[in-house]
């Protein structure tokens, strides 16, 4: 059984031959804890959206943020994931990376995808003025987690999270930034090995 989009009729109508590789067997994220496999070929998928500069290959280690959508009928949501997932694994996802992948600059066939940063420069330097020229952004990566689950945080932007797509505050003591952080690492290893977890994460209210 196979879904007859317009790229694939646009395949059939070129007479292009389509041929089948190990290189594209992943596993995806269906739904929220719902890992199934999928296999990554363009010409299979209708719209790829941002996931093959996020998991260039079966191989690439990652770590993305999802979050529901703007005019999301659900609750806002936000989950994290190792994986490729889809357009519906939350409502309307969103997907903020630790890293992305792009190609090269140049005409040099040789050389590898370039690996970036998706906290962005800006949001570092801002960091490293509050807290201290020591902070790594992957520190702020996990911030950005727990914070996304405060209740505190959840409660005083109901509304605007209905609208729109997070906004991100850093706190004003260092002592706190490190909370959330250390609850966005705990939360983030639960939800990442919920399979083999046996224990509860603690988070910051």
């Amino acid at each position: 059984k196979i879904s007859w989009t317009r790229g694939l009729k646009g395949c059939l109508a070129k007479h292009k031959e389509i041929k089948y590789s190990d290189d594209y067997c992943r596993y995806a994220v269906y739904r929220p804890f719902c890992k199934q496999h999928l296999y990554a070929q363009s010409e299979w998928i209708e719209s790829f959206s941002l996931s093959p500069k996020l998991f260039p290959n079966a191989d690439t280690e990652n770590r993305v943020i999802c979050v529901s959508g703007s005019g999301s009928s659900k609750d806002f949501t936000a989950l994290m994931t190792d994986s490729m997932t889809g357009l519906d694994t939350i409502e309307k996802n969103q997907m903020f990376p630790l890293y992305y992948w792009e190609e090269p600059k140049g005409n040099d066939l040789f050389s590898a995808l370039e690996r970036k940063d998706g906290i962005t420069q800006w949001a570092h330097s801002e960091a490293k003025r509050i807290y201290g020229s020591t902070i790594k952004k992957e520190q702020i990566f996990y911030y950005v987690y727990g914070l996304l689950h405060s209740k505190s945080y959840r409660d005083c932007f109901r509304n605007d999270l209905k609208k729109s797509l997070p906004k991100i505050l850093f706190v004003s003591e260092y002592d706190t930034f490190k909370a959330f952080e250390k609850a966005g690492r705990d939360l983030a290893e639960l939800h990442l090995n919920y399979e083999t977890h046996t224990k509860r994460a603690k988070g910051v209210k």
